[in-house]
């Protein structure tokens, strides 16, 4: 009776656990090849995101030298427009700013993995 009862709290204390978790091969555990055609298009997302603010700020600018003639409503519409083309040339600069931070990594992790 006593095997029975160690065989059953057993039983049960096993069927409670959780799972133990499968050994993964050791090529499951590494990070995900990085290839130039990654590096390539972080590099393409970065300058698209530097072209974007570099032509807000432009349009930013054009509306600055219309706001010296501008009188009434269409001055606030002016500076409306000059605010919303200023805020998308920061959100751009920033976005490129992480793009370049990001692949300054990838480019790290792409020699140190590619040494001789």
């Amino acid at each position: 009776m006593h095997r029975f009862t160690l065989l059953v709290t057993a039983l049960a204390t096993l069927s409670f656990a959780a799972p133990a978790p499968a050994q993964a091969p050791a090529e499951a555990k590494k990070a995900p090849t990085l290839t130039l055609a990654k590096l390539v298009a972080v590099r393409n997302l970065r300058c698209d995101a530097l072209s974007r603010g570099k032509r807000a700020r432009l349009r930013a600018d054009i509306h600055r030298a219309e706001l010296t003639g501008a009188f009434g409503p269409s001055k606030i519409s002016v500076e409306t427009q000059i605010a919303q083309s200023e805020a998308e040339s920061g959100a751009a600069f920033e976005e490129a700013g992480n793009l370049r931070r990001r692949l300054e990594g990838m480019t790290e992790r792409y020699v140190s993995d590619h040494r001789l």
